[in-house]
């Protein structure tokens, strides 16, 4: 497997599955089932450790276009701003993370999170969700000269 194909098998599974877990998670908070936001704490959990994986694995697929020749003066101008935006995404799964963490963790010590970092989870989940859509927009850009418009547009 390729950086390239390890790149885009991890980095869209935030952006599709964090939108389906936050829905979930809303009904969740509003049932009060304390099983299904464990078990949506989880994949947010796992969709953060994913983000790593497709940040990590951004900058050698970007070699690997380079190296294929497919990269020109727009190409890179957007690669550039998608790896800023990917950094930004990256750091703020990994809050999400790490709220998601100490959500969980509450419930093993016996002391149960309190509504505030419930609801802080679903609002900046969301707000994540806006951020990765633009950065995998920015992504798609990459590849797909159609997306591109305004600077980036070819022709």
């Amino acid at each position: 497997m390729s950086a390239q194909q390890l790149h885009l098998i991890v980095a869209h599974l935030p952006v599709i599955g964090l939108p389906v877990v936050l829905f979930v998670y809303a009904f969740a908070l509003r049932w009060r089932d304390e099983r299904l936001q464990k078990l949506c704490w989880l994949l947010i959990i796992g969709f953060a450790a994913s983000s790593a994986v497709s940040y990590f694995s951004g900058p050698a697929a970007f070699e690997l276009l380079d190296a294929a020749g497919k990269v020109d003066e727009a190409t890179r101008a957007i690669s550039e701003e998608h790896a800023l935006l990917g950094r930004g995404s990256f750091a703020a799964m990994v809050l999400l993370g790490l709220g998601c963490v100490v959500a969980f963790l509450g419930f093993v010590q016996g002391t149960p999170p309190g509504r505030a970092l419930r609801l802080g989870i679903a609002i900046t989940g969301w707000v994540i969700v806006l951020l990765l859509a633009w950065t995998a927009h920015e992504g798609g850009e990459l590849r797909h000269v159609e997306l591109r418009h305004g600077e980036h547009a070819e022709g």
